[in-house]
């Protein structure tokens, strides 16, 4: 298929025809070509030139994401392999003093795995903010309130989860050693959204999510490990930004 032909299919299958039905390069007074923030030229009207130039960076960024998706479910199954398997050699290990070497090996290797999974995810909801708030800049809507723009998940919208885990893995350690009552408002919001997005209860005898890199449980609540799902929630957030309820 051909990347015309792959475009229009894209268009099609989103539903995003109307949104970028008047793309044609807009004129200034004078008649010159109307440029836009980052000084291309300006396609259609606020909703139609954000949705084009959101486009041209998600596929320049689908690639990468997909990849960094993948390393998350290698890494989260890695976890998740040397946890099974510790728990059989723990019982041992205590009971007669066997399997040590054994024991702390699988301890480290689903440390490697819940760290690798987390880093991934970091990047991945990096990329996914950085994406959104500069479209959110190309729609001149940034004060539009996002949080009941479907896909919702545990109350909690894409766009809310997505920027609040971006946070997270930019200042976790940052957190880790704040009080609740010592963060600002700004930090209140995200560790909100992480709370309820991971369903925590603040009487749990869990730690505190926000505390620690909890990109790969965020990721895990907006797409699995699918890049399929991630896409089509992305991109439907997106539709509901050009078109708020």
């Amino acid at each position: 298929m051909s990347s015309i032909s792959a475009y229009a299919a894209f268009v099609q299958k989103y539903g995003l025809s109307k949104i970028l039905a008047d793309d044609d390069f807009r004129v200034t007074a004078s008649g010159g070509i109307a440029m836009s923030a980052n000084r291309s030229p300006k396609q259609g009207d606020d909703q139609c030139n954000a949705m084009l130039q959101l486009l041209n960076r998600w596929f320049a960024n689908s690639r990468v994401l997909e990849t960094l998706i993948d390393l998350v479910g290698v890494d989260n199954f890695r976890k998740h392999v040397a946890q099974s398997d510790l728990e059989a050699v723990a019982e041992s290990s205590i009971a007669n003093g066997e399997d040590v070497e054994k024991y702390h090996e699988l301890i480290l290797e689903g440390r490697t795995g819940e760290f690798g999974a987390a880093a991934c995810a970091g990047a991945i909801m990096v990329v996914l903010s950085n994406l959104l708030q500069r479209y959110k800049k190309d729609l001149h809507a940034e004060t539009m309130n996002w949080d009941a723009i479907d896909p919702v998940f545990g109350g909690c919208s894409f766009g809310q989860i997505v920027v609040a885990a971006a946070n997270n893995f930019r200042h976790h350690d940052e957190w880790a050693r704040t009080g609740r009552r010592e963060l600002n408002e700004q930090q209140k919001r995200s560790v909100s959204v992480i709370e309820q997005a991971l369903d925590y209860a603040p009487l749990s005898s869990r730690v505190e999510p926000w505390r620690r890199n909890a990109c790969a449980d965020l990721v895990e609540i907006i797409c699995g490990s699918n890049f399929a799902v991630l896409q089509d929630n992305f991109i439907q957030f997106a539709k509901g930004m050009a078109c708020p309820p």
